[in-house]
């Protein structure tokens, strides 16, 4: 699979830049081989140079991949004692004063039959080992019926985000607490918007803007991008803190939107 890579996206994660940061066009930067067939998610590493974290779509086992940036040195962890359904997304969080946790979202539904949906916590290990051991196990519910969605993100006040795939897509919250609290039961997400990105990103959006791949928080928390297949939408909202219906988003105010190479399965 060829790699292309925006130098100003992949930074976006360690960037608290504003609304005015630049961005470039995507460029090829290496190849990731077999058997990431499909990668459905990534995250750079904040606190181990040259570490990029993957993982598979299309029904792949409980682990994740590890690559340099230029997608070198591939290296298979499997995640003990997780068998997901449809891992569709991955994110990088701080989860202890010193220390960041991935974040495999377990919440792909393609026929939308899951009772719940489910996401693992794991702690970056420093050094590199066959498997890890998994350090939260979080299930979940929607409160208004069931979503397929490839897209999570971490909120650096610990929050999680999720945004739905398909018809007008849904924006969730998982408090930090509901992770962080230890308890079994199934964990009810908070709704918070339905977000047009069809509307927003007027005709080059047209279908593309029912489907989200991807999202990510800045470490400032206020900005987010949504990945669709042919777009990027940069939201300047904190998606913490009370936020305005999105019909009445702006463009170049509330959020703006720019086209993407088409690269196929492109969801990360």
């Amino acid at each position: 699979m060829r790699w292309f890579l925006s130098l100003a996206i992949a930074l976006f994660m360690q960037s608290s830049a504003g609304p005015q940061c630049q961005w470039t066009r995507g460029t090829e930067i290496g190849f990731l081989p077999r058997p990431l067939n499909e990668a459905s998610g990534l995250a750079v590493s904040r606190r181990y140079p040259d570490r990029v974290y993957h993982i598979n779509d299309s029904g792949d086992s409980g682990r994740f991949f590890v690559s340099s940036l230029q997608g070198g040195n591939l290296q298979p962890v499997e995640i003990e004692k997780f068998k997901p359904v449809d891992t569709e997304d991955l994110s990088l969080g701080q989860c202890g004063p010193s220390t960041d946790c991935l974040f495999v979202a377990d919440i792909g539904d393609n026929n939308r039959v899951r009772k719940h949906i489910e996401l693992i916590v794991i702690e970056e290990p420093r050094t590199l080992t066959p498997s890890v051991t998994v350090k939260s196990r979080v299930k979940m519910r929607y409160p208004d019926g069931v979503y397929n969605a490839e897209s999570l993100a971490v909120h650096p006040n610990g929050d999680i985000f999720i945004l739905t795939k398909g018809g007008k897509p849904r924006l969730y919250r998982l408090a930090k607490a509901q992770w962080t609290s230890g308890d079994d039961k199934i964990q009810m997400l908070d709704f918070v918007h339905a977000i047009d990105f069809e509307k927003l990103g007027g005709p080059e959006a047209a279908i593309d803007g029912r489907a989200p791949t991807s999202m990510d928080i800045s470490p400032d928390g206020k900005r987010a991008l949504v990945l669709t297949y042919r777009n990027v939408f940069e939201i300047f909202l904190d998606f913490a803190q009370p936020m305005p219906p999105p019909s009445q988003w702006r463009a170049g105010r509330e959020f703006r939107r720019f086209s993407v190479e088409v690269l196929p399965r492109s969801e990360e």
